[in-house]
């Protein structure tokens, strides 16, 4: 849904919220199990409080679903806004 973007991190993208944004961000869904959700969480940062997983607002057919993703949770000032898809 709209209201998020990405932004150039050094070789890999930040999504962060963005109230004003009108396209979205395009993006994967995963399933993972508990383990893997422990390791993610360690591999995006959260202790050190690089990003924050939150629920993300998603269009059908999983808006009703409550899916999570990682938010960069620090400042985006003078970085490269990458729009709504990464191409990395």
């Amino acid at each position: 849904v709209p209201g998020f973007r990405l932004y150039e991190l050094g070789g890999f993208p930040g999504m962060v919220a963005k109230p004003d944004d009108l396209d979205g961000v395009t993006g994967e869904i995963w399933a993972v199990d508990d383990e893997a959700l422990v390791r993610l969480d360690a591999l995006e940062g959260l202790d050190e409080g690089l990003y924050r997983r939150a629920a993300v607002p998603l269009l059908p057919p999983f808006a009703d679903q409550g899916i999570e993703g990682y938010l960069y949770n620090r400042t985006v000032k003078n970085r490269r806004d990458l729009g709504g898809e990464w191409r990395g």
